[in-house]
């Protein structure tokens, strides 16, 4: 793999000699001294560039009378090494940004060296790009615990008032790294922070931070916080037919379901869904796989059920990448299993979140998903089906490092 190298001003002259084969007497020619060249060399002395254009010329003069061309000029014998270092490090982030793209170890390798050869340099900048670069490749890949490392790394070289813009970007990439994490506090804490230190943030920008506190409080059950900042979210918000609204208005409906507040949650699911009213969006999966969660508190299963098939049938619109599809399925399953009793069914939808879950290394999930499935397997009749389960949880736990013997 290849490498780079920073070299001295002092070095650099010394190799340039030995390349061309001249003696410093005759690179010093009549207007400097070869003493000078000598303290030049050992970097006891700083090259000026009258000094650099008098050793270029001498050096041109010597080889032209052995007919041998100098390749190098006065920037290159000027260079520091500062300079040196970025332009090796912008080759270490093209190198990266092309190797991004792909899944293996080459990225991986390429990201030591580049933070090895980071380690000891001013290039606070430099770092913010290849932390980022690092975060946004580790998020694509599922990789969540390492992409919020590499963005908490990035954050921690930044300042508030001089890089307003990249702190921006980076917490909002927090704010979402979080969530698959299940660390709920720790999106409070980044959007509290954006909102609180950048109030002429986009309306854009505002309504993000806003949305994800609203989530993290949602997450923790704090679901008067989290109506307050959808609430706040709203009013900000000038596009009312928008996805990005479309969540904050369901995300509020939700909470009001949570705090059964029901009657006004409906409204709001019925407002949005005829807003909506198309089965390809997965907005209308999220707003009825919610009303259907209301209705069954309600106890209202002739209606959960109607919705529910409903649910099921636009799922099948969606691929499995979508990002809501095994959180549908897991809030289906729960319904099947704890009120409809249609094990066999909720099974299905169980090991079905389990799976698209899994694929996307969102762990937080599939440890709430755990505990359902070990409930499920004392209910299910059919050995095959309590045999598919059996051992779906014991590869879960084995994944954890521990088994759960006392089920069996």
């Amino acid at each position: 793999m290849e490498t780079y190298e920073i070299v001295s001003v002092g070095e650099k002259l010394k190799r340039l000699r030995k390349k061309y084969k001249v003696k410093q007497e005759a690179l010093a020619g009549d207007e400097i001294t070869r003493n000078l060249i000598s303290q030049i060399e050992h970097n006891k002395v700083r090259l000026t560039e009258n000094s650099a254009r008098i050793m270029l010329q001498n050096l041109k003069q010597i080889c032209n009378k052995r007919n041998i061309e100098v390749c190098e000029d006065i920037d290159y014998l000027m260079e520091d090494e500062k300079a040196q270092a970025v332009k090796i490090v912008d080759k270490y982030i093209d190198e990266l940004k092309k190797l991004s793209t792909y899944k293996g170890d080459n990225f991986l390798s390429k990201l030591a060296q580049t933070e090895e050869f980071l380690a000891d340099l001013q290039l606070k900048y430099k770092k913010i790009e290849v932390f980022n670069l690092a975060g946004d490749y580790f998020l694509s890949n599922s990789d969540f615990y390492k992409s919020a490392l590499y963005y908490e790394k990035a954050r921690a070289l930044m300042e508030v008032d001089a890089d307003k813009d990249a702190m921006i970007l980076v917490l909002r990439k927090l704010s979402k790294v979080y969530l698959p994490l299940g660390q709920f506090e720790k999106i409070i804490d980044v959007t509290e922070y954006a909102l609180k230190n950048f109030k002429n943030m986009t309306e854009k920008y505002c309504c993000i931070f806003l949305y994800n506190s609203a989530v993290g409080y949602l997450m923790l059950k704090q679901y008067e916080k989290a109506i307050e900042k959808l609430d706040m979210a709203e009013k900000v918000f000038k596009n009312k037919k928008s996805k990005k609204y479309m969540d904050i208005v369901c995300q509020k409906a939700c909470c009001l379901g949570f705090l059964k507040r029901y009657d006004e949650a409906l409204k709001v699911y019925n407002k949005a869904l005829k807003t909506v009213d198309d089965e390809k969006d997965i907005n209308t999966v999220i707003i009825l796989m919610n009303v259907c969660g209301i209705y069954n508190e309600l106890s209202d299963y002739v209606s959960t059920k109607k919705v529910m098939e409903n649910i099921f049938h636009i799922l099948k619109n969606f691929s499995e990448d979508e990002y809501y599809v095994g959180g549908a399925y897991f809030e289906m399953a729960k319904v099947l299993h704890k009120s409809l009793k249609e094990f066999t069914r909720a099974k299905k939808c169980y090991m079905r979140a389990v799976n698209i879950f899994e694929k996307k290394s969102e762990y937080y999930w599939i440890r709430e998903i755990r505990p359902n499935l070990i409930e499920l397997y004392t209910e299910l009749e059919n050995p095959e089906d309590r045999k598919e389960v059996k051992e779906k949880i014991l590869e879960l736990e084995l994944q954890e490092g521990k088994v759960d013997t006392k089920i069996w």
